[in-house]
């Protein structure tokens, strides 16, 4: 690939080097390039790049405040960073910011609305359930992806088994485990089951 200079699965000081060297020399695209890079350590699971990751999306956000084609994905690639580090407040502070953009600019789906909503069933934010809801009936019937189906529809059963209305948490339950039953097949992708929310849905 010509351009993986901002594709980095390592950070070494060369590495670094060299990106610096390379971002500061480039006349366009710095904003999907910081982003990308980030991507691309956030992707190696490992909790030092992750540092780095995060500090490459601080600098997005810096230095391009107006940035509209990156930034969903850089929302939600700082809330994921964030929750997997257990500060909870900024992560939910990122996966609402992302789903908001998001919801702004729906082009560019990615699923942050999504990711929004999951956190939010799982840090039991009862107060925003319905604003949950919302987000996921806006794209209930345009979701093709099984683990989106699955998520979509656990996160309703759960919200439904607290508004004790049997008969609406056993449909979307019912939906969710169909999904999960379901995947594997190449054009809908597999589902890992999540063993929080699959409890917090029974």
């Amino acid at each position: 690939m010509v351009n993986d200079w901002y594709r980095k699965t390592t950070w070494t000081a060369a590495d670094e080097k060299d990106f610096a060297k390379r971002y500061e020399s480039a006349k366009s695209g710095k904003a999907q390039y910081l982003f990308v890079q980030a991507l691309s350590l956030f992707e190696q699971k490992n909790e030092e790049l992750n540092k780095i990751a995060l500090k490459l999306l601080k600098k997005y956000f810096k230095d391009f405040p107006n940035d509209k084609n990156e930034r969903t994905g850089a929302l939600h690639l700082a809330a994921q960073i964030y929750e997997g580090r257990k500060k909870s407040k900024k992560a939910f502070e990122y996966y609402k910011k992302a789903a908001e953009h998001e919801a702004e600019f729906p082009k560019l789906l990615i699923g942050a609305w999504l990711d929004y909503a999951v956190f939010i069933i799982k840090h039991k934010k009862k107060k925003l359930y319905s604003e949950a809801e919302n987000y996921i009936y806006n794209q209930y019937d345009k979701m093709v992806f099984a683990d989106h189906i699955y998520k979509a529809n656990a996160v309703l059963a759960a919200i439904w088994k607290k508004k004790r209305d049997r008969k609406t948490h056993r449909y979307y339950k019912e939906r969710a485990d169909s999904a999960a039953k379901e995947s594997g097949n190449q054009k809908i992708g597999s589902v890992i089951r999540d063993k929080r929310l699959d409890k917090m849905m029974k």
